[in-house]
């Protein structure tokens, strides 16, 4: 594995694969809490020093029950959970393992909907969307497993939603990613 120079770019494309989310939408009396699958995101990185870089990114995440790519029927009330969110961090090398901490601004949303297939209980209540932009942090941590992969996980909290009536409320996201960096420039 060779050292990162200062001036490198990479492009870093990721899939948080296993993503777990605890939301709080706005005048539901209960937190809302699910873990799933898929997600995608891309980025630029660029080393700042021998061992910092900076990283920015755009990510899509959601909580599909199934961890490979297939047909899904639904019957019933189903709750989905989904996140996008850019992302801002500055991420320090310490041998194969990475660190970072930034900031980030992202959409939260859950969604109850009602599938009427394979003859379902009625619905408890009509179906809704609620979601949330907000402000907060991220805290990504990676172990590198080759001179282009990466294997980590990420913890993005919120804290201050930024919609028409500004409110400070604790959500997050904790994603586990599998990374791949392409140099661009070296």
């Amino acid at each position: 594995m060779e050292p990162k120079n200062k001036g490198e770019l990479h492009l870093q494309l990721s899939l948080p694969h296993i993503n777990s989310f605890f939301l709080q939408p706005q005048n539901e009396s209960n937190a809302k809490v699910n873990t799933g699958f898929w997600g995608i995101s891309a980025g630029v990185v660029y080393y700042h020093s021998q061992n910092q870089f900076i990283h920015f990114s755009a990510s899509a995440v959601i909580d599909l029950f199934i961890p490979v790519p297939a047909a899904v029927d639904y019957s019933g009330e189903v709750e989905l959970m989904s996140s996008t969110y850019l992302s801002l961090s500055n991420n320090h090398k310490i041998k194969r393992f990475t660190i970072g901490y930034g900031v980030s601004y992202g959409r939260n949303i859950w969604d109850l909907r009602y599938y009427d297939d394979f003859d379902p209980p009625p619905p408890t209540r009509p179906p809704v969307m609620k979601d949330s932009k907000s402000l907060g942090i991220i805290i990504p941590c990676y172990y590198t497993l080759g001179e282009h992969f990466s294997i980590g996980i990420i913890y993005r909290p919120t804290f201050f939603r930024v919609d028409a009536k500004p409110t400070i409320a604790y959500e997050h996201l904790i994603s586990i990613d599998m990374a791949m960096k392409i140099r661009l420039k070296k």
